[in-house]
Order: structure tokens, then sequence, then C-alpha cells
């Protein structure tokens, strides 16, 4: 992710000490990650800080596993990530990286959403249902 957006980009992680497993292709987790760290080198030309936090939110009959990408950026367009959905200005490529992040977690059950962050930036949000059958993943 780190080499993705380039050395502009601060990345810090907060990352839970365990987490509930979640089903789904760890190939297409990574491709999710890459998609996301593709918008925020986009967002953020200039440099800023990127902040990937883990949790698990447990609910009384469920646990999903939550994933927060939380930037600095100045300007974002914030909006669903639906069919097409970009913060790149026309003259900048498809910007599709969001699309893609929201498609691939919908297919897993999970959940994708955008909101804007405390002051400036945005806050990304992936959310996947934890494995009924338990086990933990613990943080490498």
């Amino acid at each position: 992710m780190c080499q993705i957006v380039g050395e502009q980009v601060d990345v810090r992680f907060d990352l839970a000490a365990e987490l509930p497993l979640v089903e789904m292709d760890p190939h297409q987790f990574e491709r999710v990650l890459r998609a996301i760290a593709v918008h925020e080198r986009e967002m953020m030309p200039q440099g800023g800080r990127m902040t990937v936090i883990t949790e698990a939110d447990r609910h009384p009959n469920r646990t999903d596993v939550v994933v927060r990408v939380i930037d600095t950026a100045v300007q974002h367009t914030l909006r669903t990530p639906e069919p097409i959905f970009t913060g790149k200005k026309p003259s900048r490529g498809a910007g599709l990286a969001l699309t893609t992040a929201h498609g691939i977690l919908q297919q897993s059950g999970g959940t994708f959403s955008v909101a804007p962050g405390a002051g400036r930036g945005a806050v990304i949000t992936l959310t996947l249902p934890a494995r009924d059958a338990g086990g933990y993943l613990p943080r490498t």
C-alpha cells in the first residue's frame, strides 16, 4: 500500500491486536486495498496523511470486521461509489478505483462507504461480516 501511494503520503496503521476471520478471497481483498491506495494517491498529489484503522465491531447476533482509511485530502468528491464513482477530474483517467473496491466488497457480503472526515479529508469504511465458525487472525 505504501509503495502505491508514494513518498508524498504519510501512511500510518492502527491495527487491532486480533480480528475475527472473514470469508473473502485474499487476492480480492488485496485488490480492494490497492484500489483505495490508488484513490488516495490521486486525492493527495501534494501529499498528506492516510491512516488505516482495523477493529472488530460486535453486535448482539453478529460481528463485523471494519477497516477505515482516513485521509487528509484537501478536496474530495464525496458520493457513494455506485456504478460509476470517481473523485478524479475528467482529464485524469477513468477513476474507477473506488467503484472496483465497492463491487468486490458487495460480492463478499460487505459494505463500502465514503464520508467526510473531521475537518478535511474523507473516511473510507469497509465492513465485512466475520465468519460464524469463529477463529481469530492475529496481527503479524
